[in-house]
């Protein structure tokens, strides 16, 4: 099956899917997802100079199953940048097929 798994970049061909996704995420959680302008400003953020945050989806068949979003950030600890892994996110139906190995 990994071979069928494909992983893009969120770009403006595929930032519903993300959206879709999170959407998904927070049914899963329980939770309420973006409303209109919450999914307005993701679209808006993935794509400003410098973006605010980076996101891949993965597909299956065609299918997006799975995303991920991160931004980099600054310990103050460490005293350098750090990545931070905001949402690692994959369908039920998808799990343990290996997409998230995959990002």
């Amino acid at each position: 099956m990994p071979s069928e798994i494909v992983v893009r970049r969120v770009d403006e061909a595929n930032v519903e899917d993300l959206i879709h996704l999170i959407g998904e995420l927070a049914r899963f959680e329980r939770l309420p997802g973006p409303d209109d302008e919450a999914k307005e400003r993701l679209r808006n953020d993935a794509f400003s100079d410098p973006p605010r945050f980076n996101a891949f989806v993965a597909y299956i068949r065609g299918v997006p199953v799975a995303h991920i979003i991160y931004f980099f950030t600054y310990s103050t600890f460490l005293g350098k940048p750090t990545l931070f892994l905001e949402d690692l996110f994959v369908l039920e139906g998808y799990r343990g097929k290996g997409c998230a190995g995959n990002f």
